[in-house]
Formats: C-alpha cells, structure tokens, sequence
C-alpha cells in the first residue's frame, strides 16, 4: 500500500501523511476498507468463515438468558458433551461455566476434506443482574443443552413501583 501513497518531490523524498493533501487517494483507501470490512462481515453471517483457522480454533458455547418473576434461566448449547465434562458455580454475584469438549481420536484422515466440529475447553462468566439464592440453584444437562436455574432473593423479586413525574 506504501507504493500507492503520493510523495513530496522537494530536497528529500518524504511520504505524505495528511489526509488533506491528497483527499482522492486517502478516499479511496477508506472506501476500499469500508468496503472490505462489509464483505467480510457478510459472509460471516452467511455462515462461510472468512478466518477460517481463528473460528474454528475456538470452542465457545452459544448461551441463552431469560428472566421470569422468580428466576433467571441460563440455556447452553453443549452438543457432544456429557455433566461430567461441565461445571457450574455462582460466587460474588458471577455465574462462571466451564466445560471440556473432548477431540475423538481419529487416527486415519482418509476421506476428510473438512473438519469444523470444535474441541477445547471453555469459561463463560456472566455477571448476573441480581442477588441469587445460591443453595436452590439447579443445572440440568438434557439432549445437548444445560439449564441452569438461578432463583432469585426476595427483594430481588419486588415488583416495579411506578413513580409518577410531576410538572414544575
């Protein structure tokens, strides 16, 4: 890219380096960026991985948060693992997840084009929006999924007061 950058033709030959100088090559440069940037990020979410080895390198568990009036409900996605792989703990207002997907040893190759399942070890810590009756929490591992049910105190689950707003 530095062969594309204009020069000052004076006593030294010094690269430009304001933007203002040459406006149309430092344009072009930004649109082919933002244009790169866009393309990249589209066929990620079409599903085809740009960086191929970094993606697929990691083991990091999708997970979803829901809220009831009593409780949180945290779903993992763990396919392939079983509850001895998984450990769950709740300290200091923190959810923490951590869990070991295993590599099957597959000592002949033959036949593989691709492998995209992944391995490795993983930690989710989720800070938790309220105070969690820690002796009643439950996980339950079923079918791929992880389930853990957070109840939440007492004066967790007051409900909303609406205060009214007054004019001056």
């Amino acid at each position: 890219m530095k062969n594309l950058l204009p020069w000052h033709w004076g006593a030294r030959r010094v690269p430009v380096t304001h933007e203002s100088d040459y406006p149309g090559i430092y344009g072009l440069q930004r649109e082919m960026n933002r244009l790169l940037e866009e393309f990249s990020r589209g066929m990620e979410r079409s599903g085809f991985p740009i960086f191929e080895d970094e993606q697929l390198s990691q083991f990091n568990p999708k997970l979803d948060l829901k809220e009831t009036k009593n409780e949180l409900i945290v779903s993992v996605e763990v396919p392939g693992m079983n509850e001895k792989d998984l450990e769950v703990s709740v300290c200091e207002g923190l959810l923490m997840i951590r869990g070991e997907k295993k590599e099957e040893k597959v000592e002949d190759l033959k036949g593989y084009y691709r492998m995209e399942r992944r391995y490795g070890e993983f930690n989710r810590t989720l800070p938790l929006p309220y105070d969690i009756d820690s002796e009643k929490v439950e996980a339950l591992f079923k079918n791929g999924v992880l389930n853990i049910t957070l109840p939440k105190l007492k004066q967790a689950k007051a409900e909303a007061k609406s205060v009214p707003v007054k004019g001056s």
